[in-house]
């Protein structure tokens, strides 16, 4: 895989979730309308993403609170959403609101994943897309 900027260590977790955020392909649907304004995306991303880890440490606990994320956007949000017409029919808070519960499962996904060894959390992330 090909990446415009050389990935940052994940101990450094501000600046991977920026990375993350900018070049990962698994994000690239949710970071497609921010492009005019990536940079501050990815660094409102990584702050609320570095925040999220801060606040959830240890795979169960950051697995628990991704879990939740998940189970709320399936069965509040995403029924919203499709009753509407899609996301782009929602409104600007509708829209920020999913895309910030998307990445936030994203985010904690990567960091289970690679920090974590924990493998069966990427059926969260494949159970929403």
């Amino acid at each position: 895989m090909f990446f415009k900027t050389t990935m940052p260590s994940l101990s450094d977790e501000h600046a991977y979730i920026k990375w993350f955020v900018e070049n990962d392909r698994t994000v690239e649907y949710l970071r497609a309308p921010y492009k005019p304004m990536l940079a501050k995306f990815a660094e409102a991303c990584a702050q609320s993403g570095t925040k999220m880890l801060c606040d959830h440490q240890g795979a169960q606990a950051l697995f628990n609170h991704i879990a939740n994320i998940a189970t709320d956007y399936q069965n509040q949000l995403r029924p919203f959403i499709e009753k509407n017409g899609g996301l782009g029919k929602c409104s600007p808070a509708i829209q920020n609101a999913a895309v910030n519960m998307l990445m936030n499962i994203a985010i904690g996904v990567e960091f289970l994943e690679k920090k974590y060894q924990h493998k069966e959390s990427l059926d969260l992330f494949r159970a929403i897309r």
